[in-house]
This record gives structure tokens, C-alpha cells and sequence, in this order.
């Protein structure tokens, strides 16, 4: 069944529909304390849903344990998920959003998430907390490209858990459009925003687009900043091989790019200690880098532009209590319904083939959203009111 839509609108905005979207409003819904909780939870500083803690990320035991955490994240915002099992001692993790018009045309936005101590939290908490945030915001849209969030495993052991996946993505004629890989986003000493951005720079015999697919990639980041005017001075620099994952796709030919704090200067000193805390973090840097690589994977993607329904659906009574009308003015069918709170978790769903739907709602008091789809795709998205019995 085709995934459902539902937007993260801020209340007091409403109703914005997905349509007015833009690249801007996606920079805006980039939360830190979001990109920060993820940050705690996998550098042990609060406990982990699903697993309980994520004591480190450098064990064989930890690493799983940091997997199953990641697949339930994707999954709980309703993604496809799955650990890709490599090998005993390595399992990728890989959330799929189908694309709706180009669904074998994929983009991925990646991160490894393994270690060499205890913390890390720059390599790579860092990256890793940015691609949560990306799934965390982009899954509630639909656009034209699918993309893949995918976080890597062994990448400190030589960029296996990438290799393995760039290899069979190329055996099977897989068609990736870019990647967008980040690797050590939360450092910046001495406070000038400079962010290092690598591209495939080199002519390369055996891909001869791989070059132009990099250069494109770059000149999109490159136009979202300067469009949506992040506070961050972009380094790019070209390489035919750097040490991330990155590097395991331009080496099956496909075009993909990589963020990070300069490795040549401002490198942060505790890198791959245990002294790698979220206390060193410069966090405006971190949330304008996250803020950039989102943005652009929306932009790379596609947003789809769906009609609404607009003034066709009566909803009643708003305010409501216990129970809420559905109807259809044109007689339509409705297709499905779903309802969320105000943190976008679904709290009701249901599909139907009637023109008239009664709902009993048995929630809190407070704000919630709900969208209605009919047979057609046009949709509609409302704020209702729940009153005190």
C-alpha cells in the first residue's frame, strides 16, 4: 500500500498543505534538541529506545545493539527498515521511502555509525543523528526520486559495511542518482562555519560520468546554501579517494559527495578518543550542516505536488469530544484516513470506500491533525480541537 503523507506543520501556521512547501520551511523543521537526544543516545549519556542502552559502538555487541536502535527509528517513522546482514560481525542498517513517479531511482543520504572508542560522539554520532533527523522529517512527504537512509557499519575497519553495499548495488545495476555522506558534522573550533565538501574531482577511464554526477551533486549543495543562506563557509575540495564511505560509491562509479568539520586545520583534537564528547561540540555548526545536507536531499528529491480537497470535506464538530464526522460533499468515497498528535505520531488510521465516516476518539485534550485521502489522491490535512467531556 502506498505510504501515507502527513506533515509536520507548526500550529500556529496552520493550515499549510504540502504544496507550499518549500526548501526553506524543511531548513526550518531541522530540530537541535532532536539532533542532540540522538546524539545522547548513542553516546550512552540517556538510555535508548528499543534497547536500553547503547553502552558503546565499537563491540561487536554494541554495534548490534546500535543497529537495532536505528532500524526501530526508521520504522517507527514509518519507513521500510531492515538490517542488511553482511556478515556475523557487520550489519548496515537501510530505510527505504519509495519514490512515486521514479521509484528505481534512488538517492541516499549515509553515516556510519561505528566507532573506535567509548563516545565518539563527533565520529560519528554526529553524521549518524543528522540522517535520523532527515528520516525523521522527509518521511512524512512524498517525492518523485526514492530515498534510501542508510547508516554503515565498520566503516573504522575500511569502509566494509559501505563496500559491501556500493558492490552489489553496482551488480545489480542499481540506480543511484547521488549520495550524500556524513562523516565528523559537530566540530568547529575556532567558530568559522567552514565545512569541508568533497567531490570526485578526477577523470576516471573506467566511469567517465562519475566526475559530472560529483560536480552535479556539489552544484546543488552549493545552490541550497546559498538559496536558503545557512551560516556555513562551504570548502570544496576534489578527491579521487578520502576515508568514508563516500569513497566505496565513487568506486563503483556512482557520483556522491561528503560533508565534515576541514581535515586540514581546524580538526577536532580528540578525534578517535574517548575525550570525542558532545561537550565539544559547536552545535550551531552541527545544526547548519544537518540543516544543509537535508535540505538538499529535499531538493534532490523531488517534493511531489498532490491537488487537495480542500473545501470537499466537512469535518464535525470542531471542537469535538468523543466522536467526529466525516463526509464527502461531491459523494466521493473517502479512501483513508489517519490522525496524528502534535509530534506526528499516528494515533488513528483507517481505510474505507464510503462518502461518510463516523470516528470515536478517545485522546487527551489538546491539538492533533487528521488527513483524508480519496480514491482519487486528492488530500486534505485539518487541525481538530479534542474539549473537555
Amino acid at each position: 500500500m502506498k505510504k501515507i503523507i502527513i506533515y509536520n506543520i507548526l500550529i500556529l501556521l496552520l493550515p499549510l498543505y504540502l504544496n507550499s512547501q518549500t526548501a526553506n520551511t524543511i531548513k526550518n523543521e531541522v530540530n537541535l534538541d532532536s539532533l542532540i537526544n540522538s546524539v545522547k543516545i548513542l553516546t550512552n549519556e540517556i538510555s535508548a529506545p528499543y534497547v536500553g542502552t547503547i553502552r558503546n559502538r565499537f563491540s561487536m555487541n554494541g554495534r548490534k545493539s546500535t543497529a537495532i536502535f536505528l532500524k526501530n527509528k526508521l520504522l517507527e517513522f514509518g519507513l521500510d527498515a531492515n538490517l542488511d546482514s553482511y556478515r556475523e560481525s557487520g550489519n548496515n542498517v537501510i530505510g527505504f521511502q519509495e519514490g512515486v513517479i521514479y521509484p528505481d531511482s534512488i538517492i541516499i543520504i549515509g553515516a556510519h555509525f561505528d566507532a573506535v572508542d567509548e563516545y565518539c560522539a563527533d565520529d560519528n554520532a554526529s553524521g549518524t543523528s543528522a540522517v535520523i533527523e532527515a528520516a525523521r522529517i522527509l518521511s512524512k512527504y512524498e517525492f518523485k526520486y526514492s530515498i534510501i537512509y542508510a547508516f554503515w557499519d565498520e566503516e573504522e575497519l575500511g569502509l566494509i559495511g559501505s563496500d559491501y553495499y556500493a558492490k552489489r548495488a553496482a551488480a545489480n545495476n542499481k540506480k543511484i542518482l547521488g549520495v550524500i555522506n556524513l562523516d565528523m558534522i559537530g566540530y568547529d573550533g575556532d567558530d568559522d562555519g567552514q565545512c569541508e565538501v568533497q567531490y570526485y574531482g578526477y577523470t576516471n577511464l573506467s566511469y567517465p560520468e562519475l566526475k559530472n554526477n560529483s560536480l552535479r551533486l556539489l552544484k546543488l549543495l552549493i545552490n541550497t546554501h546559498k538559496n536558503n543562506k545557512f551560516e556555513l563557509v562551504l570548502l570544496p575540495i576534489g578527491r579521487s579517494y578520502s576515508g568514508s564511505d563516500h569513497a566505496s560509491f565513487w568506486s563503483q562509479g556512482f557520483g556522491a559527495i561528503f560533508l565534515s568539520e576541514p581535515y586540514n586545520g581546524d580538526f577536532n583534537p580528540n578525534y578517535h578518543t574517548s575525550d570525542d564528547r558532545l561537550d565539544g561540540f559547536n552545535l550551531d555548526f552541527f545544526h547548519n550542516i544537518s540543516g544543509l545536507a537535508i535540505t538538499t536531499l529535499f531538493n534532490l528529491a523531488e517534493l511531489i505536488d498532490f491537488s487537495l480537497l480542500s473545501n470537499e470535506v466537512f469535518i464535525y464538530p470542531n471542537p469535538f469530544a468523543d466522536n467526529l464526522e466525516l463526509r464527502v460533499r461531491n459523494g466521493d468515497p473517502i479512501g483513508s484516513v489517519r490522525i496524528y498528535d502534535v509530534n506526528s505520531k499516528i494515533i488513528y488510521q483507517t481505510l474505507t470506500n464510503q462518502n461518510k465516516l463516523t470516528i470515536e476518539l478517545n485522546v487527551k485534550v489538546g491539538v492533533y491533525f487528521i488527513e483524508v485521502i480519496n480514491n482519487e489522491g486528492k488530500r486534505i490535512i485539518r487541525k481538530i480541537l479534542k474539549n473537555q467531556m
